[in-house]
């Protein structure tokens, strides 16, 4: 039989990706790509979506991957698209997301030549992946298939199991790419011995044991406290984080992207108010802890980290994978487990919490209702800033809404001022490395993975960063609403010192940007709204729902008042 030995390769390796559960695909045009592209196209149970830049491309995924916790392939041509995919990957491995970079390539004999479009594509991204794969050039060789099923095997076992995150597919071919042009007369016992090779990716068992310290530790525990940072979803995970806090009697600082705090209830034992509470000088007012419990990912809170490592109490961090998630080196152990097993424990040995505990926590929840209060009575609560935009956001979108917030002030205010509302949203961020690149492509990506309407709050900064991804990704028909808050750019760094350092902060670090959003936005057919007022951007966002396709509403701010109203409100709260 006749085959184009490319095709047939690459129909294998989709085909292993398929069985991996890949079952999006998005794909940049390329040359070089191109049996990928037919191998890919032949698979209807994979859906593709076409971004022609491959950096856009990769957030989409990225965001995709994290809506649904599954594996989402990318591919690409090879050269320099292939690096553009290095952004989205250092956020996914950050974050332990699964993405499945595929990167077509020349043969490797071409490199260091001046062959057009080649640079050294070998385990490019070696720094900030799990695992790379690189079957080298195709052959129509049982042995050459086996050894390409053995290395997609370990890939594959590796993005969903072993050690989840991103991984790397780099594909050579050379020449002719399309199907119709045949490169072998191939013996079709031979073919169907290479279709029959089985390919399985087992499920590994998990620890159920309890390290020897935290149970002692559990047992004896007096004023516990549990921090919980990034969690992929509101699951069976999160619930048993909460079940520990009502055995234990524990206060929970609980971050913005820990899904903890808008849950559809108020839970009795989050605190929302840790980060205001720590700078207004309320530690004084609180005994030290004696146990601490850290659940998730890292901390946004730079102010709770440098609380935690003032003390020298027992200090455990748990989670799935065993990531070390503590900065300040100070933890005893990381316990690679679910928070499940800690719930059964605590059960099994009908724990009863020391009577310390309870006051512990009625100190932290008295704290932290002050500062509700205050956050209530706030000057210009009825006017627009950057802290207050937050809120009315939080306020005004429907119950059950999924929200992602932009890095730098955007997600410091939702994590430090957010207020307590008995509501369902799930927040997601890009804060594995914090980029302000790519967060538009990202929030595209979860609107089409949630299949539903999905509300973006970014800086102006952030947003220009990410503007062709409005032009590339409106044909994939998302639901994304931005709410974009200019204050012409760099108002992060006024929060810094270095903001006393004139003109040194005006000339490099403010970086003031004065673009007319307006008439960007029109140019690129894209529906846009400023909103002058607390009251119009109340009534715009409850009539979002309602609308289709990407839409912009604008709030402009000023950086050096919104900086008065935060320093206002821990001062008044202290």
């Amino acid at each position: 039989m006749k085959i184009n030995r490319n095709i047939f390769a690459a129909k294998f390796l989709v085909d292993r990706l398929y069985r991996s559960g890949v079952r999006e695909v998005c794909i940049s045009p390329g040359s070089r790509s191109t049996p990928l592209v037919f191998a890919f196209e032949s698979e209807k149970r994979i859906k593709k979506h076409v971004i022609i830049d491959e950096r856009a491309a990769a957030f989409f995924a990225l965001g995709l991957s994290k809506s649904t916790d599954k594996p989402v392939a990318l591919l690409c041509t090879s050269g320099t698209a292939v690096a553009e995919y290095y952004p989205a990957l250092i956020e996914a491995f950050q974050t332990r997301v699964k993405l499945v970079a595929v990167t077509a390539d020349r043969p490797s004999y071409l490199r260091n030549t001046g062959e057009n479009q080649c640079i050294n594509q070998e385990n490019i991204f070696q720094n900030h992946i799990k695992a790379f794969f690189d079957p080298g050039l195709p052959e129509v060789d049982i042995s050459y298939f086996e050894a390409f099923n053995s290395g997609m095997s370990e890939v594959c076992q590796t993005l969903n199991f072993r050690d989840p995150g991103p991984v790397h597919i780099n594909f050579p071919c050379i020449k002719p790419f399309e199907p119709g042009a045949f490169t072998d007369d191939a013996d079709k016992d031979a073919v169907n011995e290479i279709r029959k090779i089985k390919f399985a990716v087992t499920v590994p068992k998990t620890d159920t044991t309890l390290d020897q310290d935290l149970q002692n530790s559990l047992l004896n525990s007096v004023r516990p406290l549990i921090v919980v940072g990034r969690l992929k979803r509101y699951d069976r995970a999160a619930k048993d984080i909460l079940k520990i806090a009502e055995l234990l009697n524990a206060p929970v600082l609980a971050d913005i992207t820990s899904k903890l705090r808008y849950t559809g209830r108020i839970h009795k034992n989050v605190i929302f108010n840790y980060d205001t509470l720590l700078r207004a000088g309320f530690p004084e007012r609180l005994a030290a802890p004696g146990l601490v419990l850290h659940f998730g990912g890292p901390l946004n809170s730079l102010i709770l980290l440098k609380y935690l490592s003032g003390f020298d109490c027992p200090r455990f961090i748990v989670n799935e994978y065993g990531d070390w998630t503590d900065p300040s080196k100070k933890s005893s152990a990381v316990l690679k487990m679910q928070p499940g097993e800690i719930v059964r424990f605590l059960k099994q040995n009908r724990f009863e919490p020391d009577p310390e505990n309870k006051i512990y926590l009625q100190n932290f929840r008295e704290l932290d209702q002050i500062i509700d209060y205050h956050n209530n009575k706030l000057p210009g609560r009825k006017e627009l800033n950057e802290v207050n935009t937050v809120n009315i956001v939080l306020e005004s979108i429907p119950d059950g809404s999924c929200l992602m917030s932009g890095n730098s002030l955007a997600i410091r205010d939702f994590d430090n001022f957010s207020i307590r509302l008995d509501k369902k949203i799930e927040i997601y961020s890009n804060r594995g490395a914090s980029g302000i690149d790519g967060v538009i492509s990202t929030a595209a990506g979860l609107s089409e993975g949630k299949k539903k309407r999905v509300f973006l709050v970014i800086g102006d900064l952030s947003f220009l960063y990410d503007l062709n991804s409005l032009i590339l990704l409106n044909k994939e028909q998302v639901r994304l609403t931005i709410i974009l808050i200019n204050n012409s750019g760099g108002g992060i760094f006024s929060m810094l010192p270095v903001s006393e350092y004139s003109p040194e902060f005006e000339k490099y670090f403010k970086t003031e940007v004065r673009a007319n959003f307006r008439k960007i936005l029109k140019g690129m057919d894209i529906p846009y709204r400023e909103a002058r007022t607390a009251f119009e951007l109340r009534k715009m966002l409850r009539g979002e729902s309602a609308r289709s396709g990407i839409n912009v509403i604008e709030v402009k701010t000023s950086s050096t008042e919104s900086k008065k109203i935060r320093e206002l409100l821990r001062r008044h709260s202290g």
